[in-house]
């Protein structure tokens, strides 16, 4: 049976949401941290990167170390899913422009992004409202062909062969938004009224879209 690797690259980023989907499918998985991941020996078939604070240029190992894991991995044609951070390392291995911290404004709090006709077309988005959580102040540029949402700032996701990459936070739920709003730094900016964002079937369907075109 297939198994998911979850990484997780920060304590304030939890699968949340992502832990509901795969348990109510009954699929297996296994959750380490960025830390722990060099120790990880198990057999998997998909990836997902969560976020951090961090930035993918820092001079880390545990980040060096990933990196080669997933490029290792994706050459094994193991599936990855990357959030926030988790996308942004995707995004160097596929060789995208990487737009670094201070070049644009951040993007903390609600935003609505804009899906491409390919974003459309897959059912990962729709034509009325697309609202999402976001928290990152660097993001990456995403060749058109790839491309299938961005906002006024930033390219927002893309789809590189069966790979999803998502700069947004589609795996929130309420425990683990609680604490992430309540942590001091980056994400202090984030009000507690996006709770009504994440709690609403719009938010949890977006989620499972995403999650059942990854393991189509």
């Amino acid at each position: 049976m297939n198994k998911t690797l979850i990484i997780q690259n920060s304590v304030y980023a939890r699968p949340g949401l992502i832990l509901q989907y795969l348990n109510n499918k009954g699929f297996l998985f296994d959750v380490v941290s960025i830390d722990e991941l060099k120790n990880y020996k198990n057999s998997f078939s998909h990836i997902i990167s969560l976020g951090s604070e961090r930035s993918i240029l820092d001079n880390s190992s545990s980040i060096t170390y990933q990196l080669n894991f997933l490029e290792q991995s994706l050459k094994k044609n193991k599936k990855v899913l990357g959030i926030c951070f988790g996308a942004q390392l995707l995004s160097k291995i596929f060789g995208f422009k990487f737009i670094s911290k201070g070049i644009k404004p951040e993007e903390i709090g609600l935003f609505e992004i804009e899906p491409t006709k390919q974003g459309l077309e897959l059912g990962l988005y729709n034509l009325n409202s697309n609202k999402v959580l976001e928290a990152h102040n660097e993001g990456f540029i995403v060749p058109d062909d790839y491309l299938l949402s961005k906002s006024n700032l930033y390219d927002q996701s893309f789809l590189v062969d069966s790979n999803l990459g998502v700069q947004y936070h589609p795996e929130h739920n309420l425990n683990s938004i609680k604490e992430w709003v309540g942590k001091e730094g980056i994400y202090s900016g984030i009000e507690k009224k996006v709770t009504n964002v994440i709690c609403s079937e719009e938010y949890k369907s977006h989620l499972n879209a995403l999650m059942n075109f990854f393991y189509k």
